[in-house]
């Protein structure tokens, strides 16, 4: 059976390459503030508030009609029904171990120029939770969509929706990704026509391994060339668990638990 499917994915030209686990665990600490739109907000000014009118949105003291809320002491990030259109600045940007979470609706992330939709630095882990909608977009740019430097957690019945345009980066990047939960969905899509390896331009690349568990489902789409694969890095899928891999959604090729290691 494995050799069957590994047999499909190198014919429609999708490969996964093993890649060996990093040495050594990695911490960081908790961030303290995090920046939307390049509006920071900390332990003063805890909460966001979309703009009206195609105004940039705001960081104030007023919870009444915000849009985000930010917990330093956790490092948690609400988000309700977030809008950040069209902003020539990073979307959602901490240093250290940041918390998304999803509290209802479709919460939406698009930014212009040279710049990331998520990311975390310095060794930061990424977590996104909740059971609501989180779609992030970024341009033909070398700046990743989804970024975390250490490990990235996707759970909780979170969908999550994820594109990149085009240029050499990729739609989500971390150490090691793990995707978990049932009804959690993952969606990345990458449109650059990059060739080869280095920076070429993979739905999802990892340093050690992407795991999908617990009846969640992965969807990694290559739109922009055929040559590159659409995940970078070794692949876990648990029983009850999906992931489809591809040029396009509709000829994208289904793995299940069956395939417990590519």
């Amino acid at each position: 059976m494995k050799k069957r499917l590994f047999s499909i994915l190198i014919s429609i030209c999708m490969v996964f390459t093993m890649i060996p686990m990093a040495g050594g665990a990695v911490f960081a600490a908790t961030a303290t503030s995090v920046t939307i739109g390049g509006v920071e907000l900390n332990a003063e000014t805890p909460y966001y508030h979309n703009g009206t009118d195609g105004a940039v949105g705001t960081a104030d003291n007023i919870a009444t009609g915000s849009s985000a809320v930010f917990e330093p002491e956790s490092g948690t990030l609400t988000i309700d029904e977030l809008v950040v259109d069209g902003i020539s600045a990073n979307g959602i940007s901490a240093t250290g171990d940041l918390t998304i979470k999803l509290v209802d609706g479709v919460n939406r992330i698009n930014v212009t120029g040279s710049h990331n939709a998520i990311i975390v630095t310095d060794n930061g882990n990424l977590t996104i939770t909740g059971s609501a909608t989180l779609i992030a977009e970024n341009g033909s740019n070398p700046q990743t969509t989804v970024y975390a430097s250490n490990t990235m957690t996707i759970k909780d019945m979170a969908k999550v929706n994820v594109t990149k345009s085009g240029g050499e980066a990729q739609a989500i990047h971390a150490s090691s990704i793990t995707i978990s939960g049932r009804n959690t969905q993952v969606t990345a899509t990458n449109n650059g026509t990059a060739s080869g390896e280095g920076n070429a331009s993979y739905a999802l690349k990892v340093t050690s391994a992407v795991t999908v568990s617990d009846g969640a489902g992965l969807t990694a789409i290559q739109g922009g060339n055929a040559d590159v694969p659409a995940v970078y890095g070794t692949v876990n899928i648990s029983e009850g668990s999906t992931v489809k891999a591809g040029t396009d959604a509709a000829n994208a090729a289904t793995l299940d638990g069956s395939t417990t290691e590519l």
